[in-house]
């Protein structure tokens, strides 16, 4: 469990400078065997879109190895520690005197308040949120307990990958080599619905609401809040996936709810649909995200979505292996939730396997 002496109240804009430049650039800018990463502000592969010839917006050095990038629309943050250009769209933070280690800590924090403070895009909003931060008896800043947490859950992730790499070194794992594999077309497989979409002003918020309300955040399983009853008529099913246009991140919604702009709901076509298949083809759809953010043309999201083919295990009929999909993330979930404490481990161990 978290435990230190003291929390306190800090001010982002006293422990962050904003660093501006004129560089826009954007995947079109990309190029083969390019020497400079873009960050975007995209949530997958670590904020990069790809990479460039370009002359470096930021340049990495003794006295500043790496910068703090944050999407403006995704709310993602992704750490620079390489020189690098920039898209559209981003944010790119200088820590004050902090490591590594602590800034992930700092960040975690920080993603925390971020759902409920709107897109927050203007640096002059943004420097004036407050984050609670574990203090020292002096009341400055506990470092060395910040660096000290996210020492043991590099530990404990290091655990887990170990386990998985012993297993396969023998033999072991989930039989994924063994398994007959398939190609599937998405659209054979999910139909993909727009939302009746409403704006979170038209809902009354409230820590017992009944309705999640889905938006294009990527964080809290897209759920920016939880509301009251609205009516049948913009109520969206449950057991299904949804999906934000902007950082096109995936996520099982188990109960009905209720949905922002720019968001889409994928339906089953079989039967046997829960939350651990839901999980298993959400892994794939997440893994695929650029094939659908290129371009950035969200009109094409359903034809580029439904046209993807994918690959999938099947049973010896030749009939998609639903059992062992449900099977595999049992047991998933059963490693990778040993031996974490709490839900900032979660996420913290989100930010170092990335």
């Amino acid at each position: 469990m978290i435990n230190s002496s003291e929390w306190k109240e800090f001010r982002i804009g006293d422990l962050f400078d904003i660093k501006t430049t004129s560089q826009k650039l954007s995947k079109k800018d990309s190029v083969e065997n390019g020497k400079f990463p873009i960050y975007s502000a995209e949530s997958q592969n670590g904020g990069i879109c790809g990479y460039c010839n370009e002359i470096p917006a930021f340049t990495i050095s003794n006295e500043k190895p790496f910068f703090v990038i944050f999407g403006d629309h995704t709310r993602a943050f992704n750490i620079a520690k390489n020189d690098f250009c920039v898209a559209d769209n981003v944010k790119v933070l200088e820590p004050k005197n902090f490591n590594i280690k602590s800034i992930l800590f700092i960040i975690t924090i920080w993603q925390k308040r971020i759902p409920n403070l709107g897109y927050a895009r203007h640096w002059s909003i943004a420097k004036n949120i407050q984050i609670k931060l574990p203090t020292t008896q002096n009341g400055e800043i506990d470092f060395n307990f910040m660096e000290s947490f996210i020492d043991k859950i590099e530990q404990k992730q290091r655990g887990i990958l170990e386990f998985y790499k012993h297993k396969k070194q023998n033999g072991g794992g989930y039989e994924l080599n063994s398994k007959i594999w398939q190609e599937f077309k998405i659209g054979d497989l999910f139909l993909v619905k727009n939302n009746p979409q409403l704006n979170k002003s038209s809902f009354n918020f409230s820590k017992n609401g009944e309705y999640p309300y889905f938006t294009r955040t990527v964080f809290n399983n897209g759920i920016l809040g939880y509301v009251d009853y609205l009516d049948e008529e913009h109520k969206i099913k449950g057991n299904s996936i949804a999906v934000g246009m902007i950082a096109m991140k995936f996520f099982y919604m188990k109960q009905d709810f209720y949905a922002g702009q720019f968001t889409k709901t994928i339906y089953p076509k079989f039967d046997n649909f829960n939350d651990k298949i839901a999980k298993y083809f959400i892994s794939i759809f997440n893994k695929n995200t650029p094939l659908y953010l290129k371009n950035f043309v969200v009109k094409d999201f359903e034809k580029d979505f439904t046209n993807t083919t994918i690959k999938l295990p099947i049973t010896t009929n030749g009939e998609i292996d639903f059992d062992f999909m449900e099977s595999f993330i049992k047991a998933i979930q059963k490693e990778s939730i040993k031996g974490v404490d709490s839900y900032l481990a979660i996420a913290i161990t989100k930010e170092l396997i990335k």
